[in-house]
């Protein structure tokens, strides 16, 4: 997910997993200087979307959390889905919370892939 914010800060949010499972962040501050953080991010699972052609389930809320940058965000598709064919959901989403204790707000173009 890279997320555009308010505060004018981007941010890149990255989940691989092979041996083992790594989450992290990657911060563009609005001075042009950058960092990695620690991140977590969690599905709601409550918001699973069932694709209609592959029966595979994604997810379409999640919490991030970069406790280095004190920032708590939420992510919420709002258009429509879309499957692709690879077995990835794609579709922008909303993005709230608050950012070194600040409210904000965000959009990004989110990239999962199905269970």
């Amino acid at each position: 997910m890279n997320l555009n914010l308010s505060n004018g800060e981007k941010i890149s949010l990255w989940k691989t997993q092979g041996d083992k499972e790594n989450t992290w962040a990657t911060v563009l501050k609005p001075d042009g200087s950058e960092t990695v953080a620690e991140a977590i991010v969690t599905p709601d699972e409550s918001t699973l979307w069932t694709s209609p052609d592959s029966g595979k389930r994604y997810p379409t809320r999640w919490k991030a959390a970069i406790p280095g940058e004190h920032a708590e965000l939420n992510v919420e598709v709002y258009a429509k889905i879309r499957e692709l064919v690879t077995g990835r959901l794609e579709g922008s989403a909303a993005v709230t919370g608050a950012y070194g204790h600040r409210p904000l707000t965000g959009s990004t173009y989110i990239e999962v892939t199905g269970r």
